[in-house]
């Protein structure tokens, strides 16, 4: 089985890449981080799957151009999600502030806790931010996501 990985992020290459190693199958698996090199590995092998990161424009042209070569290819989209993202967030704050207690509610798009102190909350809103998750704060006790 021949697998190619199209993905950006290195760390989240590795984590994949030793995921399906860990299966007891015979397995080459191809990475790529560039748009050439994936269109290269594409038309010179034959891939039973294919992973592609589609968070940004490259990764959507690649599944592009990959179904008009072949339309039957087996993709595998990833990308992260609100969800995912929130939960990346809420590791993130846990490892800075071990100490800090508080709760993320998806359904009803709420970061709660007892009084944050500012760091924590320049901290929070500060990944919020490079997400592109618009938020409001309520008295450094609740923070409202949009």
């Amino acid at each position: 089985m021949r697998v190619l990985i199209y993905n950006t992020d290195e760390k989240d290459t590795q984590n994949l890449t030793s995921m399906i190693k860990a299966f007891p199958i015979n397995i080459i698996i191809d990475n790529a981080s560039t748009y050439f090199d994936t269109i290269n590995y594409y038309k010179n092998n034959t891939y039973e799957k294919v992973f592609i990161d589609v968070q940004d424009e490259e990764g959507i042209k690649i599944t592009k151009e990959i179904l008009d070569i072949y339309p039957n290819q087996k993709l595998f989209m990833m990308g992260d999600d609100y969800n995912c993202t929130l939960e990346k967030i809420k590791k993130n704050i846990q490892k800075e502030f071990p100490y800090f207690d508080f709760e993320i509610n998806q359904k009803e798009k709420i970061i709660s806790s007892s009084p944050m102190s500012m760091q924590i909350l320049v901290s929070f809103t500060s990944q919020l931010e490079e997400n592109n998750i618009s938020y409001e704060v309520e008295n450094f006790e609740r923070i409202n996501l949009k």
